[in-house]
């Protein structure tokens, strides 16, 4: 989570609550925000027939998930609303993969000496 009175107090600004007394206004945006998530599956996907669920089987499954933001902020002059500094504050991202795998092996085990 990111704040940004904490950001702007941190970096040695003032806040100050009352427009008139301000030098400069500040626009925040948050220009990209977005999630993808895409699945491959190697077996039978979930059904239901006649009424009863049937739950997926998956020899090999993999979900990913992805996550982007980007954060921006623009510092205007109050009066002639003129652009004074821009700043690009963070871009964040994330990445997420699980994994599902089937194995079958077979084994003998035995105690007799050969």
């Amino acid at each position: 989570m990111f704040d940004i009175r904490l950001w702007l107090l941190k970096n040695g600004n003032r806040i100050i609550q009352d427009p008139i007394e301000s030098d400069l206004n500040l626009k925040v945006l948050l220009t990209v925000m977005a999630v993808d998530q895409s699945e491959t599956l190697l077996g039978t996907p979930q059904m239901t027939v006649i009424g009863v669920p049937i739950p997926s089987i998956a020899v090999y499954r993999n979900v990913r998930s992805r996550g982007r933001t980007e954060i921006l902020m623009y510092a205007l002059d109050r009066d002639s609303e003129t652009l004074v500094h821009e700043f690009n504050i963070g871009t964040g991202e994330a990445k997420y993969d699980r994994y599902t795998f089937v194995f079958i092996i077979n084994w003998t085990s035995t105690d007799l000496d050969m």
